[in-house]
């Protein structure tokens, strides 16, 4: 079976990672396809084809028997004829519109799935693959003392401003902290191998950060809701991190500073409960997002596509709102219209980039730039927005 695996940036490398485990761990072939170069914010990963000519694409699109789209395909309109599709959500595109992603998937018979359970509570459709990630026992070289790391894309999504408050706090109890931003993805590792903990997210759980760092032998410290905690334990049969609580307000995550300090001071005094939770992190990476794992359950996927095996339903759970899933200082708007296609916007404040338009109808927004969006300074910028 020959796979195609399409991808717009692929910022994780999930494509990459799954491409590599299957045409190592399988008699399938695959390739990844790349069309956009990283943005600047973000780890960069590996790639294996980034930014091939269209006919390159389109041979590629000839010789596939299954195509696996990472969020969405950026040569949708070159790619005919249809093909056995398998798609992953990552997370951002599929809250903004799941309803309409639904619809489509299921019109066009495609298998949905996502790579993270807490984006499997918003639609009974989804199936959970995992992300993968390689051996990466080699980068572990714990520095001196007691070092907690957190590698954010984006601040607000990792509540870092309040993590980095409470590190500090804890300086004269011999805690230091490494945070890391714009970096290649061989400095992480590195700097991510010194560390004695990594503390992932407070809103949504956790990320292929925490998944590194349990393949490194490090615990993880994260926080999610109980939905989320109730979907780790019907899927895996346990949270597989220390979970420290967060309070939700609107769309804002306040992390308990308090229960952070505590979870975090008894890491470094108690080796029993840290030796324990090092290795309820190596079972539950040892089991769902090795290569070999993660390969098995994609080519179960893409065979079920090709219609070579039966369908496997699963329990339909019901999908949970979105304030129920958190984003740390953001703020769900609705595109109303005012321009045609998809456009980009800058918020005035922070100075990021938001997309709308197109199928992109919902979106987050940093909460400092709403006010810009909703009354804009410029008349040429006719969008209207609503907060949701």
């Amino acid at each position: 079976m020959n796979i195609l695996s399409i991808t717009d940036k692929d910022h994780a490398a999930c494509a990459y990672f799954l491409a590599q485990a299957v045409n190592r761990y399988t008699e399938h072939t695959c390739r990844a396809v790349r069309r956009m170069t990283i943005d600047r914010g973000y780890i960069h990963y590996p790639t294996d084809i980034a930014a091939p000519p269209e006919r390159e694409v389109l041979d590629m699109w000839a010789w596939a028997d299954v195509v696996h789209i990472h969020d969405n395909n950026p040569w949708r309109k070159l790619c005919k004829p249809p093909k056995p599709t398998v798609i992953s959500y990552n997370g951002s595109m599929y809250r903004r519109n799941r309803g309409h992603l639904d619809r489509r998937d299921a019109d066009k018979g495609w298998i949905s799935t996502c790579t993270t359970l807490n984006v499997k509570l918003l639609s009974g459709r989804l199936r959970w693959l995992p992300c993968c990630r390689p051996n990466l026992s080699s980068y572990r070289d714990p520095a001196d003392g007691f070092l907690v790391v957190q590698a954010p894309t984006k601040r607000q999504y990792k509540q870092t401003d309040q993590v980095i408050a409470c590190l500090e706090g804890l300086a004269d109890k011999g805690v230091t902290y490494d945070i890391i931003e714009r970096a290649s993805w061989e400095e992480c590792l590195q700097r991510k191998g010194q560390a004695h903990v990594l503390v992932d997210q407070f809103d949504t759980g956790i990320g292929c950060n925490a998944v590194e760092a349990w393949l490194m032998g490090i615990p993880v410290v994260a926080g999610c809701t109980d939905a989320h905690a109730a979907e780790f334990e019907r899927e895996v049969g346990y949270v597989p991190f220390t979970r420290v609580s967060a309070r939700y307000e609107g769309n804002d995550t306040h992390v308990n500073a308090g229960e952070l300090r505590r979870v975090l001071l008894r890491l470094k005094g108690d080796v029993g409960f840290y030796a324990a939770e090092v290795a309820r992190g190596a079972r539950y990476v040892k089991t769902f997002h090795t290569p070999g794992a993660v390969a098995a359950r994609a080519v179960a996927l893409y065979e079920e596509a090709l219609g070579n095996a039966p369908a496997q339903p699963e329990p339909q759970p019901e999908p949970v709102e979105l304030a129920d899933v958190g984003r740390a200082g953001m703020v769900l708007v609705r595109y109303i219209g005012g321009n045609t296609g998809r456009q980009t916007f800058w918020g005035a404040v922070t100075g990021q980039v938001y997309e709308f338009g197109g199928d992109r109808e919902y979106g987050y927004v940093d909460r400092r730039d709403v006010g810009g969006l909703l009354h804009p300074s410029r008349r040429s910028q006719r969008a209207e927005f609503e907060v949701v």
